[in-house]
């Protein structure tokens, strides 16, 4: 009887190489860690597919990491075990925004380095990548002169629609071209078209263009950096 409850209460069993304290260490650590990577993502975000789940499952991700490597260890029989056990697993969310996969990577890598005790490593990482990460976001690494739109207009015009609306959005747009035209019911015919802007904030010129004209019953853009998120 003595044996069996003295097995239950120990903490760590005689195989394994590290302590209570290790273990607490690698846990803080590794909050500590992902909490910075929480926050680079939060204040680097851009778009309208922001989630507070997703940022507390960086955290989440990255202790759940690091105390299965501490599980793990070197053992190889655990290993095969672990990725047997995962293999079951399926996840259903669709990642609407790729940067979110890196930050995913980002938080296992952090979750990896501290269960397997290379701290400096781990450390250094977290900070070195979010101090990349805020000066790929302040100088808008990646962004181009040109802005891409998809304009959606409703008209009751149901021959030479397209003649009549082309030349105003020329004198707007960059270039633009007549993707899809649709009957919506009744008279009313939708017209689909993919605009280029040379510079920002010309969209809204557009459709107070558009909305002057007798045919046009209604005017909606959608911006090319939500079109990805939608």
């Amino acid at each position: 009887m003595e044996d069996f409850f003295s097995k239950i209460l120990e903490i760590t069993p005689s195989s394994y190489s590290f302590s209570l304290a290790d273990i607490v260490f690698v846990i803080f650590l590794s909050f500590i860690l992902s909490m910075i990577i929480a926050k680079t993502y939060t204040l680097t975000h851009s778009g309208i597919s922001y989630s507070r789940t997703f940022t507390i499952n960086l955290v989440i991700l990255s202790l759940v990491v690091s105390c299965v490597m501490l599980i793990v260890g070197s053992n190889i029989a655990r290993a095969f075990t672990l990725v047997g056990a995962l293999s079951i697993v399926r996840f259903r969310n669709a990642i609407k925004d790729t940067i979110d996969i890196g930050f995913i990577f980002f938080s296992m890598a952090v979750g990896m380095a501290c269960g397997t005790r290379f701290y400096l490593m781990g450390v250094t990482m977290t900070l070195c990548i979010s101090t990349i990460i805020f000066i790929l976001n302040k100088t808008n690494f990646g962004e181009r002169n040109v802005s891409q739109s998809l304009l959606k207009i409703m008209t009751n015009e149901k021959d030479g629609a397209d003649t009549i609306i082309s030349p105003l959005i020329k004198k707007v747009a960059f270039e633009h071209s007549l993707i899809s035209i649709n009957g919506v019911g009744g008279d009313n015919i939708e017209l689909n078209y993919a605009v280029t802007f040379h510079h920002k904030n010309k969209e809204q010129l557009l459709v107070s263009t558009l909305r002057d004209v007798p045919i046009v019953k209604d005017v909606q853009i959608y911006l090319g950096d939500a079109l990805s998120e939608i």
